[in-house]
């Protein structure tokens, strides 16, 4: 499976460097929310322009600037997934710490 090939030695160096993998699961959080508000507020926009003015919006741009939309949102998408792999990581390693933990204490 291609995408294991390119994953693994991600997610290896992810589990040996446990502060760098809560930085990155901080700024991959903040940044797909940015991304997303950002997203809505535009989307609104554009919508609004099309209702509005029609096809002289279609010939001013706003086509191009949907196509835009679409790839903030597809990038939004992109960094979620990237929140979502560093913070399963984290917490794999925090909770396998906690069980070494209880483990030693019986």
């Amino acid at each position: 499976m291609p995408t294991m090939r390119v994953l693994g030695p991600s997610i290896a160096f992810l589990r040996r460097h446990s502060v760098l993998t809560f930085v990155l699961t901080g700024a991959f959080f903040l940044l797909s929310g940015i991304t997303s508000v950002n997203l809505y507020v535009m989307l609104t926009a554009n919508i609004g322009l099309f209702r509005m003015y029609g096809s002289q919006a279609i010939d001013d741009g706003a086509v191009w600037q949907l196509a835009e939309i679409l790839g903030m949102g597809f990038l939004s998408v992109a960094l979620f997934v990237l929140f979502v792999v560093c913070e399963r990581v984290f917490v794999d390693r925090l909770t396998a710490n906690l069980r070494d933990v209880a483990s030693d204490s019986n």
